[in-house]
């Protein structure tokens, strides 16, 4: 976002979701238009000059509707880690606990970026 940190508005997805989020695009894409179109209204309104050339008109900053991109982008990471899920398991009644264990492993990994970017974030006044 120009003349703004991203890390103000909490859009930093990583890495690991950023690869579940375009499985999920892929594979969901087509069937959730409104989320999409939600994501990508906020990524040309923070994105582009059409955000600052309409600053009177919007109720926001321009650079505050990145968060709707990320919204999208955290949903669809949701469909893509169900969909590696269904494609490591696609027997649910097959009890084995190597896909669980799997699926939560990437969870935390995920939540541990997360709050490493959210912990320098907060942090760095401080230093």
């Amino acid at each position: 976002v120009s003349g703004a940190s991203w890390d103000n508005f909490g859009s930093y997805i990583g890495v690991i979701s950023g690869v579940l989020a375009s499985i999920g695009l892929i594979w969901q894409g087509h069937r959730h238009k409104k989320v999409l179109l939600i994501g990508g209204i906020g990524a040309l309104l923070a994105l582009t000059p059409l955000g600052p050339a309409l600053v009177g008109l919007l109720p926001l900053p321009p650079a505050h509707f990145i968060i709707l991109a990320t919204f999208s982008l955290a949903y669809f990471a949701a469909w893509g880690l169900h969909g590696l899920q269904k494609f490591l398991q696609p027997d649910q009644h097959s009890g084995g606990n190597l896909v669980p264990i799997i699926i939560a492993l990437i969870a935390l990994i995920t939540l541990l970026d997360l709050w490493q970017v959210a912990a320098g974030t907060l942090e760095y006044n401080l230093l």
